[in-house]
């Protein structure tokens, strides 16, 4: 039995206590939600911008290596819940490849981040020796 049969075998009243419940629960859910999706990435966001008071004094805040290593991890993400949703697959399925892709774009990831860490340990012990 469907979730829309059910809901139409039950009577006014229990529909109605039904939604008020949905209302009372959903309403402040919603508005946590859409609190942690917009302004928790907007303070963050803020405190990474070139003007603010970590950059002027030349810190670093999120170093490129990291940046890169998000923008593949959600790269793979979504391109994770493409796939699924091409496949046609049901909930657990799309949690599934989603995960897998994701966790593939990290390993991925890693490699690119060690390679560059070695470089960069190559390019200093150049330097020291140049000294």
């Amino acid at each position: 039995m469907g979730l829309l049969e059910v809901l139409a075998a039950m009577s006014i009243g229990k529909l109605i206590l039904l939604g008020v419940l949905a209302l009372i629960i959903g309403i402040p859910v919603l508005v946590i939600v859409l609190i942690f999706m917009i302004v928790a990435p907007i303070a963050i966001i803020s405190k990474s911008l070139p003007w603010s008071e970590k950059s002027i004094r030349g810190e670093r805040i999120m170093p490129k290596i990291r940046i890169l290593g998000w923008g593949i991890f959600f790269i793979a993400f979504g391109a994770g819940i493409s796939a699924a949703i091409a496949l046609n697959l049901q909930f657990w399925g799309i949690a599934g490849i989603t995960l897998l892709s994701g966790g593939i774009g990290l390993i991925i990831f890693y490699f690119i981040a060690a390679k560059s860490e070695r470089r960069e340990t190559f390019l200093e012990k150049d330097e020291e020796e140049a000294l």
